[in-house]
């Protein structure tokens, strides 16, 4: 037999593990991409906006606004292209959205101070690694 008090501490254990996650994106941040071999292909300078972003995807996509390209090496991520984010449970995704079953998504943790994680083309039942990204606050 359960005993009340032991239903009452699985509860508030369980409710303590639901935590908001909640990453600061005010202000202007660098964006670097690189390729399988670590070489830079795409480094800009990035805004997160609150303007609703149109997506193929599921959920709550925004904005991102995409300032100064101080490079960018062929088609390898679609830095002029409309890019949109969404956050969900601590991961930072952001990429093509527009393109359905086409997308190309960075997607990572926040750090103590930087954002990095892989980059990633992803369609129905695949997803394949093409690089690696870091976002850092520039401003």
């Amino acid at each position: 037999m359960i005993k009340p008090i032991s239903i009452l501490l699985f509860s508030l254990a369980a409710a303590t593990c639901q935590v908001a996650y909640a990453i600061d994106l005010a202000g202007t941040w660098t964006l670097e991409v690189r390729d399988m071999q670590k070489r830079q292909q795409v480094l800009a300078e990035v805004r997160f906006s609150d303007k609703s972003a149109s997506s193929c995807m599921a959920g709550t996509w925004k904005a991102l606004v995409v300032g100064a390209v101080s490079k960018q090496s062929g088609e390898f991520f679609p830095i002029t292209s409309p890019l949109a984010y969404t956050i969900r449970e601590g991961t930072l995704t952001l990429g093509r959205t527009e393109v359905c079953d086409g997308y190309l998504f960075l997607s990572g943790a926040e750090h103590p101070h930087h954002i990095s994680g892989d980059y990633r083309s992803v369609s129905i039942g695949s997803s394949v690694q093409l690089g690696t990204f870091a976002l850092q606050r520039s401003k």
